[in-house]
């Protein structure tokens, strides 16, 4: 005789009737929903190959069985219901576990915590800003003040304000040499006896 339980789905001959976790290939312990559709999509896609052929009323039973169980695991009380039936009629063939004595059920497991977040908003903090002080500069990772200042290059900011000083200095230093210079020459001129042709001048004045 043909069993499409065997020949299709892989339960054994003395396993009968099925579960409806034999008939979807799922564990008994098994309560996410996904799981279970997609156990009833891949049993009946697979029973569906086999109403077109010789055994077509064999397959469309099976079919509705798979729909069945399907609806059944689904709905918690209908399961809880059909579990505590399959624990009587069938101890330890593919009934679930039992709860302990405590009265505690089985349920599914928990789900894996959350990731964390890619940044800690708390290190979104605006850097304080650094403020020249008359014994040096704040260092920018620690905020310890440096011992001496470092030497301008070419390109800094102190470089361009010491062009135009030395500037001024030059000139005042060249201003103040043209007026020394100047000073001696009218002394020198004031002390040089007169020449011939001055004497001349002044007897023909006279």
């Amino acid at each position: 005789m043909f069993d499409p339980y065997r020949k299709w789905l892989g339960i054994p001959e003395d396993q009968r009737p099925p579960t409806h976790y034999q008939l979807l290939g799922i564990a008994p312990d098994e309560h996410d929903l996904d799981v279970i559709e997609a156990a009833m999509l891949r049993q009946s896609a697979f029973v569906r190959n086999f109403q077109s052929g010789q055994y077509a009323e064999d397959a469309t039973r099976l079919l509705n069985e798979i729909a069945a169980a399907r609806l059944c695991l689904v709905d918690r009380k209908k399961r809880s219901k059909y579990d505590a039936e399959l624990r009587q009629r069938q101890p330890g063939a593919g009934a679930p576990p039992r709860a302990r004595d405590s009265g505690t059920i089985s349920r599914a497991p928990a789900s894996p915590p959350a990731p964390p977040p890619a940044f800690d908003l708390n290190q979104l903090v605006v850097p304080e800003p650094r403020r020249p002080s008359a014994t040096g500069r704040r260092l920018p990772a620690t905020g310890a003040r440096a011992t001496g200042r470092r030497p301008a290059s070419s390109g800094s900011a102190g470089y361009l304000w010491q062009v135009p000083l030395l500037t001024i200095v030059v000139v005042i230093l060249v201003l103040i040499a043209r007026f020394i210079g100047h000073s001696i020459a009218v002394q020198q001129a004031i002390q040089r006896p007169p020449s011939a042709e001055q004497t001349i001048s002044e007897e023909e004045k006279q």
